[in-house]
């Protein structure tokens, strides 16, 4: 009995500290200004089964119809105002400059229901329609901004990345193409996906990264929340071009820059093609910088 409090305790103790760890990220590097942007941003909500979902929404002013749609994918703890936040609202900037619509929806009590069947978290365990909230937001859009179904991209971070993944395995016919960070396929034996489509694949992925190992593995919390067992960033990419032979370009790509003191390392993958990266530290990065920059696991803005 006492074993067991010890261990609940430490457990505690864990929690603690990773929550005092985001507390101080986010006092580290101070929230972006909010941007001038052509539109306000709007929040609003849709009906999937008998709940009730919540989405972010960005529509440039001067929008024309048959525009693409990009829908953005937050990580664990998080929400979408907080996903804007850390990639420093240049979706919404990159929307006003290319003419595209963006949605950031919120995912169940802050997860989405990816495909890890040893998941914990309520959007597994409750078995959340997320794919369903997802196929509802672009006849959404269709229906009411005109947006291009065929130019439907999504961006996951994390576990909104693992999600974005199951988009693309099982909802091939929805989405022109995917990109993740910090995320990862499955193992098969730890896979609740069966489903076989493929798309163009962008995948960055940090080899410092603690919790989702570029290199495949165990994916815990710093040892607590175990996720399953992943597959590496370049086998994740590989099963992607297995899945759909037409992308044969398959390679891997290094880079790297110093920044205050400390040698980064990045590259990124899209449809077969894997570029691999390092993060020294967890670095404060904006969106257009987190490719320039690399990353560890976190991404939150930089001032």
């Amino acid at each position: 009995m006492k074993a067991r409090a010890k261990i609940l305790g430490f457990a505690v103790a864990v929690l603690i500290v990773v929550t005092l760890g985001f507390n101080f990220v986010e006092m580290y590097a101070p929230s972006p200004a909010n941007p001038t942007l052509s539109a306000a941003i709007q929040q609003n909500s849709i009906p999937i089964g008998s709940t009730t979902r919540e989405f972010l929404e960005y529509v440039p002013r001067d929008i024309s119809p048959h525009s693409p749609l990009v829908i953005v994918l937050h990580g664990s703890l998080m929400d979408a105002n907080l996903m804007r936040e850390w990639t420093g609202y240049e979706f919404d900037q990159l929307a006003d400059q290319h003419g595209f619509v963006v949605v950031h929806p919120d995912g169940y009590k802050h997860n989405w229901n990816d495909c890890r069947s040893g998941a914990t978290f309520p959007a597994h365990t409750e078995n959340i329609d997320d794919t369903g909230f997802v196929k509802s937001l672009i006849a959404r859009e269709v229906a009411q901004r005109q947006i291009d179904e065929k130019r439907v991209y999504v961006l996951g971070y994390s576990n909104g990345g693992e999600m974005a993944l199951r988009l693309a395995l099982q909802t091939p016919e929805q989405v022109a193409g995917i990109a993740v960070a910090g995320a990862s396929l499955p193992v098969p034996e730890d896979s609740s996906c069966p489903g076989q489509g493929s798309l163009p694949l962008l995948v960055v992925e940090g080899d410092k990264d603690p919790f989702n190992p570029i290199d495949g593995g165990r994916v815990t919390l710093f040892g607590f929340g175990y996720r399953g067992r992943a597959l590496s960033a370049f086998d994740t990419a590989q099963t992607f071009r297995t899945l759909h032979p037409p992308y044969s370009i398959f390679e891997r790509h290094h880079s790297s820059i110093r920044i205050d003191e400390s040698r980064i390392q990045w590259s990124i993958a899209w449809g077969s093609v894997l570029f691999e990266g390092s993060g020294a530290s967890s670095t404060k990065i904006s969106l257009q910088s987190w490719l320039d920059k690399g990353l560890y696991h976190f991404i939150v803005p930089i001032t």
